[in-house]
């Protein structure tokens, strides 16, 4: 089962794995843990009351069936990594030109 967890923290000097933190985080023995994707690491620096600076990571975790997941707001099911269109639209038959609305940035690069 594939899983995604989001702001998973780590201290600056923690040596600890991310499928050791991960399986801290997810309450499950970390032989459970197949495998593990970092998708994104950040630095929160924010430093608000004094808050230590840490590694913020977001990882997708697949674990082994039957594993029992705890409820928590950053404990998800991730979003489908490859949308394939149902068909592709020929250009060639097209008999009008495309009309772009707007000058704004966006506009400018669609023209």
């Amino acid at each position: 089962m594939l899983i995604r967890i989001n702001n998973l923290t780590a201290a600056l000097d923690d040596d600890s794995t991310l499928e050791e933190l991960a399986a801290h985080q997810l309450k499950i023995p970390r032989g459970a843990i197949r495998s593990i994707e970092l998708i994104r690491k950040a630095i929160d620096a924010r430093r608000r009351n004094g808050a230590p600076i840490v590694f913020n990571y977001i990882v997708d975790v697949n674990v082994a069936d039957g594993i029992r997941l705890k409820r928590d707001k950053n404990i998800l099911i991730p979003p489908a990594r490859f949308l394939q269109p149902d068909r592709l639209i020929s250009t060639k038959n097209i008999e009008r030109r495309p009309i772009v609305i707007g000058f704004g940035p966006a506009g400018m690069f669609a023209a």
